[in-house]
């Protein structure tokens, strides 16, 4: 038990790297507990322009390195009489220092994926939450979970799952916790997300097709549908819509991601589940079942409900330069925006969780081989910027 422990303790600690190391071939999609859409784990590298640009691979915010926001203070909106008490809210406009964030596909369509909102929804307010967990400067969570609630909910899984949790090994860490059984590893961290790993894998039947690439999007379908059956004792998922979110790698490869989130309820209950409540699944190179990721965020410290912007001010404000980016160079013009979304920001950074429009916009400077061309990611707040202490607008540098 001691050396199986050991084993899958360096396993799971070095899984990061693994699916990094495995994303310049097999463009593998995930995130250790964070999306969003969804934190990120998968990379690509494209060439464009002659040069070699790093992509981030996924559809969810890029995890970034720790800046000071100042907490949401007293409201100073104008006319009370119209406009509710609320907070004023502080935006986090680090974007990060690990590449841009970008997408590789011949057109925008094949770039769509589960999120239940659409522009004919009409949603006037959406609610705002304080993250309860934060990060000092070394990325160690400094408010969250304690370590008897982490050890408790990684119990909790190995209970569910029928592990022996009496001769488990359970490893305590500052920031995490590790319980192993046999072959299976359960993480736990602060923020509440779940990591398994299941060091041999697990042989799905010969039905379903799971791999890192290749896959169609009818077989990748199939085999979340069978793994949400088979894993509903982890996810506590009732309603799952699937996220099949799929791109290309480098290679011209077509990728999918597989995950799903809850929507049970309106639209509102449903656009927080596509963010804050989600289950995703990982293959190995064999096929088999290698990682599930299980994100839940706590959404106990609601700000408010706060009125929100219309997709046209949106794009107009897109247009004045007043967005959030990591795409290194300026946005190319009306006529390259490709597409929109509404999202939040769930990064392990940003103490505050509110929604954005993220506009997907075709970069011609960067087309490469067999007609691929690179998306990148610029976020515009929806929240009215009455209520917002730093509207963005970008200064033509790079981070």
């Amino acid at each position: 038990m001691r050396k199986n422990s050991e084993k899958l303790l360096d396993e799971i600690s070095m899984i990061d790297d693994k699916l990094i190391a495995e994303a310049d071939t097999h463009s593998l999609k995930g995130k250790p507990g964070t999306k969003k859409k969804n934190q990120w784990i998968g990379w690509a590298v494209a060439a464009a322009a002659c040069a070699v640009i790093a992509l981030t691979i996924g559809f969810l915010p890029i995890e970034q390195e720790p800046s000071p926001i100042p907490s949401p203070e007293k409201p100073t909106v104008p006319s009370p009489g119209l406009y509710p008490e609320l907070p004023i809210l502080t935006l986090n406009e680090n974007m990060g220092d690990y590449g841009f964030e970008g997408f590789l596909a011949h057109n925008a369509k094949e770039l769509s994926g589960g999120n239940p909102w659409s522009e004919d929804d009409n949603i006037t307010t959406l609610p705002v939450f304080r993250n309860p967990v934060s990060y000092d400067q070394a990325g160690m969570p400094v408010k969250g979970l304690s370590m008897e609630e982490m050890k408790g909910a990684a119990l909790d899984v190995a209970t569910s799952m029928g592990l022996d949790v009496n001769s488990a090994s359970i490893n305590l860490q500052e920031d995490e916790v590790v319980i192993t059984s046999g072959d299976v590893a359960i993480k736990t961290e602060a923020n509440g997300a779940v990591r398994i790993v299941f060091e041999n894998g697990i042989k799905l039947p010969k039905a379903y097709r799971f791999t890192f690439y290749d896959t169609s999007e009818q077989q990748a379908r199939e085999v979340m549908n069978y793994l949400l059956k088979e894993y509903q004792h982890v996810s506590g998922i009732k309603s799952p819509s699937l996220d099949l979110f799929g791109d290309y790698n480098i290679y011209g490869q077509r990728t999918f991601s597989y995950e799903a989130f809850e929507s049970e309820g309106n639209i509102t209950d449903r656009i927080l589940g596509y963010n804050f409540n989600r289950i995703s699944f990982s293959p190995d190179e064999d096929g088999k079942l290698w990682i599930i990721d299980r994100q839940k965020e706590d959404l106990s410290n609601k700000l408010g409900d706060y009125p929100i912007i219309t997709v046209q001010k949106a794009r107009e404000l897109l247009l004045q330069k007043k967005y959030l980016t990591s795409v290194p160079e300026k946005m190319p013009g009306e006529k390259m925006i490709a597409g929109v979304e509404l999202i939040y920001r769930t990064t392990r950074y940003d103490e505050i969780f509110m929604p954005y429009y993220r506009f997907l916009v075709e970069l011609p400077t960067m087309k490469i081989d067999g007609g691929l061309k690179t998306f990148g990611a610029f976020y515009v707040p929806a929240v009215d910027e009455r209520y917002l202490a730093n509207m963005p607008l970008w200064n033509e540098n790079f981070n």
